[in-house]
């Protein structure tokens, strides 16, 4: 509880308290804050409970979902739960806290793993490649969020990252290059 406080007095003032407490109980929490913040929020509280429980040799994990407040909760807590899964599996191998996110854009995300593999992994002449490393582990994530946060205060072009983007499915010389 103590690291979801500090979290979220990290990223809302008195006069900007825009999250809910949906569910706080054993090991899960769930709430809902603005997309802006929710990835902050989610990268602080696991660097908070990972400084707290340290010396206990205990970890934690977070899932992102961005969706508009009426999808239905329990569309949302599904694919969390599938992300979560992932999470872990990852997390055993490694011993690191991971960090995965979706952006939900209908109520239909029956096997969001499956999908994620289908969309987003492809093979060429170079092997087997993905267009993402999610989950991300929460150091990674966070040199992620620096470097996009950069990139908007450089005013760096957005057509130069539409670029860069539409390469990564050209294989995997070009995408080097």
């Amino acid at each position: 509880i103590d690291a979801t406080i500090c979290a979220i007095g990290n990223n809302f003032n008195i006069d900007n308290h825009k999250f809910q407490v949906i569910l706080a109980g054993g090991d899960d929490m769930i709430i809902a804050v603005p997309a802006d913040r929710a990835m902050q929020m989610a990268i602080d509280f696991c660097k908070e409970f990972n400084q707290r429980v340290a010396k206990y040799d205990l970890s934690s994990s977070a899932t992102v979902v961005i969706c508009h407040d009426s999808l239905p909760i329990k569309n949302i807590l599904g694919v969390a739960e599938a992300l979560f899964k992932n999470e872990k599996v990852k997390s055993r191998l490694s011993n690191e806290t991971y960090i995965d996110f979706i952006a939900m854009t209908g109520s239909a995300m029956d096997d969001i793993i499956a999908k994620r593999k289908l969309e987003l992994e492809y093979n060429d002449s170079a092997g087997g490649n993905s267009l993402t490393m999610r989950p991300y582990s929460i150091n990674t994530i966070d040199k992620l969020i620096k470097t996009i946060q950069t990139f908007k205060k450089e005013d760096f072009p957005r057509n130069k990252v539409k670029g860069l983007y539409s390469n990564l499915f050209k294989g995997h010389n070009i995408a080097y290059l």
